[in-house]
C-alpha cells in the first residue's frame, strides 16, 4: 500500500461537461469531453500531479461528486467567456459561453478549476498554458 509507504496518492477528481445549449450537439460535447481528458492526462497531471477524469453528459444526469462545467447561451458576467467558482455547498463548478471558441474556454477553465478548485490561490495564475495544447476545435483554424 502505498499510502503506508509514505508516497503520496494522487486523487482523482471528475469534470462533468455538460450543456444548457440548444446548440452543441452531444457528438460535439463528446469529442470536446474527449479532448480536454487527454489535455488532463497528457500535459496537465504529469506537471501539477492532479488527477481528472473528464465526461460528457447530460446536464441533468451529472453524478454526485463531479465538478460540472457547463456551457450556456448566456452567463451571469458578461466581460467573461467564462468563469469557475465554489458553491455554497463547498463543489467547484465552471461556466462556460457558447460561442465559436467555447471548446477553448472549457479548457481553460477545466484546468484553472483543476489547478485552483476556489479561485482563491495567487500561484495558479502562472501561465500554465505555455505547457499544456489547448484544444481548438478544426473549424477555428481556417
Amino acid at each position: 500500500n502505498r499510502e503506508t509507504q509514505g508516497e503520496p496518492v494522487m486523487l482523482t477528481n471528475h469534470i462533468a461537461l455538460c450543456s444548457a445549449t440548444a446548440r452543441i450537439g452531444r457528438a460535439e460535447l463528446a469529442e470536446v469531453a474527449s479532448a480536454l481528458q487527454m489535455q488532463v492526462t497528457r500535459d496537465f497531471q504529469p506537471i501539477w500531479n492532479i488527477a481528472a477524469t473528464v465526461d460528457a453528459f447530460e446536464i441533468d444526469q451529472v453524478p454526485a461528486g463531479y465538478w460540472p462545467i457547463i456551457v450556456q447561451d448566456t452567463i451571469p458576467n458578461k466581460d467573461a467567456l467564462g468563469f469557475h467558482w465554489v458553491e455554497a455547498t463547498g463543489m467547484p463548478f465552471a461556466l462556460v459561453l457558447y460561442g465559436p471558441t467555447w471548446p477553448l474556454t472549457a479548457s481553460h477553465e477545466c484546468l484553472e478549476m483543476l489547478a485552483d478548485p476556489t479561485g482563491n490561490r495567487p500561484s495558479s495564475r502562472m501561465r500554465w498554458s505555455s505547457f499544456c495544447e489547448l484544444y481548438v476545435p478544426a473549424a477555428t483554424m481556417t
